[in-house]
């Protein structure tokens, strides 16, 4: 005898469909309205809560469970792998100051809608266990220099040995074979590689202003700077800023740096002169040591009063490191028109 199924049954079946996508969204929508526009430590403290949920979801799936359990853990692991994902693009996207970087945050993104269809895949510790490895580095990465008040190379290798670690004590933990450590590892091995290929961004850093001007001091206890006003498509992203530079006046290049308080870093301000082949040749690098911190972020400020007419590009760098921030401009040796029209600048 067939048992009639209830209409209330049916619209939940229906409706279980529909709960990867919900998680996935609902991890999304979470960290968008609990991550702010600078992270601080109880963003870290929260993103760790989410580390610590999606390695808890995999060290739970290498039990056999029923088909309920098995789906209760998998939705629990995506939810955290979501926010992992939509976190990381938001602060490795910050400290993108170039193409090269803005890779990572593509193929974190690609990951973050992937997220949504791998609920049924997570049982398998080659995806499971190289993404637990992916997010734990790039979540160390950004937040070690948060507790050690630095930054360099040595966290971000310290960040990888923990990430790698943490999947080879679950792999010890699962009895499994060799094998099963071999995706985790080219993860790793990948990362170490964008990393001093200057591809990882350098989190977390943050270039919140920069800008090329003319006059640049100090009125009634605040700093202004003074730069010529560009046509739309300029401000568009479309073309050059044309700058006007009269014999043996200086061009200042100005940028606020956002990092975590009582850092420390070394970092350059790097100015390039374009070529008649198309080349970008060092022309100068100016260091800065900067010690502690301001919640509107370090000043520096660079400038030089000999620029031959052409292309110029200025970065901001970590010290012979990855690029934060960048602009490029173009030197004209006209003579200021009267029409030209300028713009005073409180900064940061």
């Amino acid at each position: 005898m067939m048992t009639e199924v209830s209409p209330l049954k049916k619209r939940l079946a229906r409706l279980r469909h529909f709960l990867p996508a919900a998680a996935f969204i609902g991890g999304f929508l979470w960290d968008a309205f609990t991550l702010g526009r600078v992270v601080t430590s109880t963003d870290l403290w929260l993103l760790g809560l989410y580390y610590l949920g999606a390695l808890a979801g995999v060290l739970l799936l290498l039990r056999e469970w029923n088909e309920v359990w098995r789906s209760r853990l998998t939705l629990l692991v995506q939810f955290c792998f979501g926010s992992m994902f939509s976190a990381l693009v938001v602060c490795y996207f910050k400290s993108s100051g170039c193409w090269s970087g803005l890779f990572v945050v593509a193929v974190l993104a690609t990951l973050l809608v992937a997220n949504e269809f791998l609920q049924n895949r997570y049982t398998r510790t080659s995806i499971s266990w190289s993404l637990l490895c992916l997010v734990g580095i790039m979540y160390l990465n950004f937040t070690l220099p948060h507790l050690v008040h630095r930054i360099g190379t040595i966290w971000f290798i310290l960040s990888s040995v923990i990430g790698l670690g943490v999947v080879w004590l679950t792999w010890k933990i699962s009895g499994r074979g060799p094998a099963h450590m071999v995706p985790p590892l080219l993860v790793a091995i990948l990362l170490m590689i964008g990393y001093f290929g200057e591809i990882v961004p350098p989190v977390p850093l943050v270039v919140k202003q920069h800008m090329i001007c003319t006059q640049f001091k100090k009125e009634h206890g605040e700093w202004l700077s003074v730069e010529e006003e560009q046509p739309l498509l300029v401000r568009m992203g479309i073309g050059y800023p044309q700058i006007h530079h009269a014999a043996n006046e200086r061009i200042y290049y100005l940028s606020s740096v956002f990092a975590p308080s009582h850092v420390e870093a070394e970092l350059e301000h790097r100015w390039f002169k374009r070529n008649a082949a198309g080349d970008w040749q060092p022309a100068e690098v100016v260091r800065f040591a900067m010690i502690g911190g301001r919640g509107e972020g370090w000043r520096l400020d660079s400038h030089k009063a000999t620029l031959t007419p052409g292309l110029w590009r200025v970065e901001t760098a970590l010290r012979d490191g990855a690029v934060i921030g960048r602009t490029e401009f173009e030197v004209t040796p006209e003579a200021r028109h009267a029409s030209t029209r300028y713009k005073r600048n409180a900064l940061l």
